[in-house]
């Protein structure tokens, strides 16, 4: 009920995806990992720092940290859940494609509607609990959601990134040419 734990409940969510992607065990499956890796961890970060920052009261800047704190979480556009959600569930393949993608995309729907919930409950119904929060306490929080806006916005350049990262991880030949770790 409360955002705390439903900032607990995304982050074992967000993990499930991550596992299941690394679980391919191909480079264009860890690519997509690594990128929903830094998506994840923001916005799991951004959701825990506006749960402390709801607890005062749910207005104005608070409200929309939570609104995008849950679009994030729950990979809807336009922040960057929504392309590392869809660049997993692409890299998902064959026989696998019948067990995950239902799972994540229900998964996906159930966050949506706790989400609609409880940020109904927080913005709508409580009154705010003492004086709302300064503006330096919100900087941490605008700062990771800026983050995630960067994310998409660069999501082609990273994932350049991140897929030669991947291909490495699968092919450590160069690394181990390159440091020459075969010879004795």
């Amino acid at each position: 009920r409360g955002l705390p734990r439903l900032a607990g409940f995304a982050t074992i969510a967000s993990t499930g995806t991550l596992f299941a992607a690394l679980a391919q065990a191909t480079p264009e499956a860890t690519g997509a990992a690594l990128y929903y890796l830094i998506h994840s961890t923001l916005a799991g970060g951004l959701l825990f720092l506006t749960a402390d920052l709801a607890r005062q009261g749910a207005r104005g800047p608070v409200a929309l940290l939570v609104m995008t704190g849950a679009i994030a979480a729950v990979g809807l556009p336009p922040l960057s859940g929504f392309p590392a959600k869809l660049m997993v569930l692409l890299a998902i393949q064959d026989e696998a494609m019948t067990l995950y993608w239902p799972a994540m995309l229900a998964s996906s729907f159930l966050l949506l509607l706790a989400f609609s919930r409880t940020g109904s409950d927080l913005c709508w119904k409580l009154e705010p609990q003492g004086p709302a929060p300064g503006p330096l306490r919100l900087v941490p929080a605008f700062g990771l959601l800026a983050l995630l806006a960067g994310l998409t916005l660069g999501a082609g350049p990273v994932m350049r990134w991140l897929d030669a990262t991947a291909q490495s991880l699968h092919d450590p030949s160069a690394y181990i040419a390159a440091n020459r770790l075969g010879e004795e």
